[in-house]
């Protein structure tokens, strides 16, 4: 799989469904009859990959909301998106 960009797009799949409960985002995977709880950066990034933005622009609106370095908060972000993917939670989609 390749490695993901700050400039490309991602959406969430449409197999994974998701509820902000308490201020905690849960994702759940029916195939896997899994729940996952997502921390709160987690959640923001999940929330913000609809598909319009790029990586780097999901990472600058989560630097808005958490205190952090932003080249930190871009690899984190990058980091997470490549793991949704390999999961198949997302997925990159053309501009």
């Amino acid at each position: 799989m390749p490695s993901i960009t700050a400039e490309d797009r991602l959406r969430r799949a449409s197999r994974v469904s998701w509820q902000d409960i308490d201020g905690e985002t849960i994702l759940l995977v029916l195939q896997q009859e899994k729940l996952i709880g997502l921390n709160r950066a987690a959640g923001r990034i999940w929330q913000l990959i609809d598909g319009s933005r790029t990586n780097a622009e999901v990472a600058a609106l989560v630097a808005e909301d958490f205190d952090g370095p932003r080249e930190r908060i871009l690899q984190d972000t990058l980091a997470f998106a490549q793991a949704l993917t390999a999961r198949g939670f997302a997925e990159v989609v053309s501009p």
